[in-house]
């Protein structure tokens, strides 16, 4: 009996063979198991075709497939249009940045009211320190609040204990790790410099420019782009996507310019530090640049040229917002001599020439 039983339960076909003594109730009882087994097997693939289904129209409607929406064909990125003319991407959002522009024509961040401050922080240029200034050395009538062993920080607008108006690394935090885009691939430990840059999938090449460039303009990583004119189009493309992006920014700083940075942070956004931003004119980079040869040297200017563009393109709109601003500041001799040297007098004799600035 038992071991009828068990066919019964195993083997669908074994219930025709159940008789005898006991077939009265084996029969009935291998029928009831194999109806569960039917209508569990038809659930389940009812619930697949469900998830198919509604994965599909969630894909179609959204960015799961804009690799292929957006991906430029060879005759599309040989042909390309100027930047200023392309088309605006579908792209539905109820944020709305403020550009520079707009700040000097009389829009102020309003701390209290629903502005957000959001810092992109471009790794290795200086971001962390710039970081530490935005959450502690603010003069806020309401501080960030700080508390050892953490950290983040939180950032509330007055008279709120929910609502923040920075969004940083500093008040939300790596919510996908550290440098995720580096961290998930394969561990560069012990790898020779000369093998890292040949590297052609690279990220480190060019990395500030990719950072602020639409990449869908120019085919995001599609590597079937392989001729030297269409690399040559769509570098060009990537730069002048990234200096639009870098002029539409409310504010920018750069690493060798602590102090004008600082100044036209504060005329812009209407906040003030407290403390004076500290200019380095050496950092860990320097004695690994000492350490290489000068083809070495060479070798890194290539392949960062488009970095090299943009930064000669920021300097230059860096110091086009400093005149700017400076010509409107009526009190600009005090508010430059605060930020230079915060703990000094107006009517200390010894002033910096401001139109060598």
């Amino acid at each position: 009996m038992n071991t009828e039983r068990m066919k019964c339960l195993t083997t669908p076909s074994a219930s025709k063979g159940c008789t005898g003594d006991t077939g009265g109730w084996l029969q009935p009882h291998c029928e009831r198991w194999l109806k569960m087994i039917r209508f569990i097997g038809c659930l389940c693939l009812v619930s697949l075709v469900g998830i198919a289904y509604v994965s599909y129209q969630l894909c179609s409607s959204s960015s799961c497939l804009a690799p292929e929406r957006f991906r430029l064909t060879q005759s599309q990125f040989r042909f390309s249009p100027q930047l200023k003319q392309a088309a605006p991407f579908p792209v539905v959002s109820k944020i709305e940045t403020v550009p520079f522009d707009k700040i000097q024509a009389g829009t102020r961040f309003n701390i209290i009211g629903r502005d957000v401050i959001v810092f992109l922080h471009i790794q290795k240029t200086g971001g962390t320190t710039f970081g530490r200034h935005l959450v502690k050395d603010m003069s806020l009538e309401e501080p960030c609040i700080c508390p050892r062993k953490r950290k983040r920080c939180d950032c509330f607008r007055p008279n709120t204990v929910d609502e923040q108006w920075l969004f940083s690394r500093y008040s939300t935090g790596w919510k996908c790790g550290l440098h995720a885009d580096w961290t998930e691939g394969a561990n560069w430990t012990g790898v020779e410099f000369d093998e890292f840059t040949n590297c052609t999938y690279n990220l480190a090449h060019n990395r500030q420019t990719r950072m602020l460039a639409d990449l869908t303009l120019a085919g995001c990583y599609n590597s079937t782009v392989t001729t030297d004119q269409h690399s040559a189009e769509r570098d060009r493309i990537m730069l002048e996507s990234a200096k639009q992006n870098l002029a539409r920014m409310a504010f920018f700083g750069l690493t060798e310019q602590q102090a004008i940075s600082q100044y036209v942070f504060e005329r812009t956004l209407g906040l003030e530090f407290a403390n004076s931003f500290e200019q380095n004119n050496a950092t860990l980079s320097t004695q690994a640049m000492a350490e290489l040869t000068p083809f070495q040297l060479e070798r890194v200017r290539q392949l960062n040229r488009l970095d090299h563009a943009l930064y000669d393109y920021g300097q230059q709109l860096l110091q086009e917002r400093f005149e700017l601003l400076k010509k409107q500041d009526a009190d600009f001799k005090d508010n430059w001599l605060r930020v230079i040297h915060p703990y000094r007098s107006s009517e200390v004799d010894t002033v910096p020439d401001y139109s060598m600035v």
